[in-house]
């Protein structure tokens, strides 16, 4: 029997932006694009909605409505495309309302994770770093607890904090 070599996974397809995105338009299941493969994305019970409401509103609160955008896909690379739960763009960066919003717009991203804790700590973790992010946040509310993402070098962010939601203060993460 034949067994599996390194040389197989060569074989692998990974998915396109331009590809996923062309299939996006086939389809009106809600999807994400994370190193070459497509996501199914979960369905979002309220716990989840509440989560990003109350980020939502304390950056816009900060930053005014123009910076903070939720629920938006983000071209990361040439094969990813996640949409992360809140996107806070740089300061004066004009984006095209009509377009995927491109990896040099986003100085800060939000996960919240109810369901995709593995995808959001592990999967998207290794995409934002690797792209440079310089701060992604994944918000745990079931555990009352935020993971905050720090200083990206060589695809791996090297500052780590685990924070508690009522101690979590969005604004000092970001420049005015």
């Amino acid at each position: 029997m034949h067994g599996l070599v390194d040389d197989d996974f060569d074989l692998i397809h990974k998915i396109t932006v331009e590809e996923y995105l062309r299939a996006c338009e086939e389809t009106d299941q809600r999807t994400e694009l994370i190193d070459g493969v497509i996501y199914d994305m979960t369905a979002q019970h309220a716990r989840h909605a509440r989560a990003i409401t109350r980020w939502q509103d304390q950056l816009r609160a900060f930053l005014g409505d123009d910076r903070v955008i939720p629920q938006v896909t983000v071209w990361i690379d040439d094969h990813s495309a996640p949409d992360p739960d809140l996107v806070v763009l740089r300061t004066g960066v004009e984006i095209d309302q009509d377009a995927i919003i491109p990896l040099e717009a986003v100085e800060l991203l939000i996960e919240v994770c109810v369901s995709t804790r593995r995808r959001d700590l592990v999967a998207k973790r290794r995409i934002y770093a690797r792209a440079g992010i310089a701060t992604y946040v994944v918000v745990e509310p079931v555990d009352d607890l935020a993971h905050v993402l720090q200083v990206p070098r060589d695809g791996l962010y090297t500052v780590e904090a685990e924070v508690a939601l009522d101690d979590l203060d969005l604004a000092a993460l970001v420049n005015r």
